[in-house]
Parts: C-alpha cells; structure tokens; sequence
C-alpha cells in the first residue's frame, strides 16, 4: 500500500491470457470460480471511488493492482 495503489497477491495459479483483460466481466470465472460476480463487484466499487482495478500474472501468482 502506498500514496497512489494498492497491491495484492495471490500466490495461485496464474489467470489464463484470453481472461485476464475480462476477469473483472460479470459471469467471467477462472477455473475454480464461482459465480464470476465477485470481481465484478470490486471493480464496480472501485470505479464509483475514481480507481481502477486490474490484474497481472506474475511468475508465480498473480497482483491485483488498484490505483488513481
């Protein structure tokens, strides 16, 4: 966390390619998704705040990164 993002990580696996521009989509799930709301969600939640919120794979895991 810092002045302008915060960082998460998730140490699983790794968003397919074709997803990873979709993943915040209603109904769009991963592989051991539910529902494919929740990201939807928090994307929702951090736009009405003025942020955006996306994901990158990292060699291991991947960073969910909401900034100004």
């Amino acid at each position: 966390i810092n002045k302008n993002n915060i960082i998460i990580y998730n140490d699983g696996e790794n968003i397919k390619e074709e997803l990873i521009n979709k993943i915040f989509d209603s109904y769009v799930k991963g592989n051991k998704g539910g529902h494919g709301l929740g990201l939807s969600i928090v994307k929702k939640n951090v736009e009405l705040l003025g942020y955006k919120v996306y994901a990158e794979n990292k060699k291991i895991g991947v960073e969910f990164i909401i900034e100004k």
